[in-house]
């Protein structure tokens, strides 16, 4: 979203005329930069992180361009709340290692540019039992790739705002087929002590990338809700195993 010439001059568009030679040529270079959307409607929560470097990472800094419209931001420890004085609260400023639940008061859509995450080099640590994760990722991953280095064990169930997999017989089972960037996720680990890793770097495959494109296009997801619950269910017709089908719940 950011490219830079060696011809620092404004230039007004002309009919017939250009600028440049092959003797002098202007060389166009892209930076090494990324564009994050972070978007809500009204009264909506949403588990978030960040894959952009923001220019100010603090509360206060990062929310200013939607000064209002946010109320409420949490880690799994700590909070933050806005009010007529600003971000009151222990989170001070924002991180790409942390998952975030942050609830809107008004609709918006911000947009920031920054270095991709993949250049800050993150860990991310979970811990025995539940941790609150961010992606700090530029592209999307499986969850057999983007967590091979978490060293997952039986039992193991990662969750997003919608969707979740557990880990059973060394492989990830469930609706939740890709991390995406943007997301926040929760992770209980059957481990008993804790673990440090991070995400794969390398680009995977196009077909895994539209995966993805189709998963984000299909999610029907009312964003209403803090939390969610996560079911395991087998659909029966009588003794027949029904494996086609949609469960909804309403309350």
């Amino acid at each position: 979203p950011l490219v830079t010439s060696s011809d620092t001059r404004t230039q007004t568009f002309e009919v017939d005329t250009w600028i440049g030679s092959f003797a002098s040529p202007v060389v166009f270079s892209p930076e090494n930069k990324i564009e994050q959307v972070i978007a809500l409607a009204d009264d909506d929560w949403k588990w978030f992180s960040l894959y952009a470097q923001p220019d100010d990472n603090t509360t206060q800094g990062f929310f200013a361009p939607v000064e209002g419209k946010v109320e409420l931001i949490k880690t799994q420890t700590e909070s933050s709340i806005y009010n007529e004085s600003g971000w009151m609260g222990a989170i001070t400023s924002l991180n790409f290692a942390e998952m975030y639940k942050q609830k809107s008061i008004n609709a918006y859509s911000m947009s920031f540019i920054g270095a991709p995450a993949e250049d800050a080099n993150v860990s991310l640590t979970i811990n025995s039992g539940w941790s609150w994760i961010g992606y700090p990722c530029s592209i999307a991953n499986s969850p057999d790739d983007a967590l091979a280095g978490a060293n997952p064990v039986e039992g193991d169930l990662i969750k997003g705002q919608s969707g979740f997999s557990l880990y059973t017989d060394n492989r990830w089972v469930g609706s939740l087929r890709m991390l995406t960037p943007g997301e926040g996720y929760q992770y209980f680990s059957n481990a008993s002590s804790s673990k440090t890793f991070r995400l794969p770097t390398i680009k995977r495959s196009t077909s895994s990338r539209a995966a993805a494109r189709r998963m984000e296009e299909e999610e029907t997801l009312d964003l209403r809700y803090e939390n969610n619950m996560t079911v395991i269910a087998e659909i029966k017709d009588g003794d027949f195993d029904i494996t086609n089908a949609k469960i909804s719940i309403y309350s």
